[in-house]
């Protein structure tokens, strides 16, 4: 009987699939991102902002957020970015 490895490999901190460049992450100075990609938003208040993305989650933690734009394959807020979760 083997057990599968449900860890999904990280590189230099972020996802694989970040580094792989299938999902494209930029953020700007702490004062907001822009995620390319195909994602889904799960939570969305002024303090934080959780998507959910084909290699697990993210979630920003912050103040001041406001979506700039979200559509199909492009997303966008502003605001001042104090902590980033990925979640597998």
């Amino acid at each position: 009987m083997t057990r599968k490895n449900d860890k999904k490999r990280m590189t230099y901190g972020l996802p694989a699939e970040i580094s792989a460049g299938k999902t494209i992450l930029r953020i700007m100075n702490q004062n907001g991102c822009i995620l390319e990609g195909e994602y889904q938003v799960e939570n969305y208040t002024q303090t934080m902002i959780c998507l959910k993305v084909s290699w697990g989650g993210i979630c920003f933690q912050g103040n001041d957020f406001l979506i700039e734009q979200m559509d199909g394959t492009l997303f966008s807020f502003t605001g001042q970015i104090e902590s980033i979760i990925y979640q597998a």
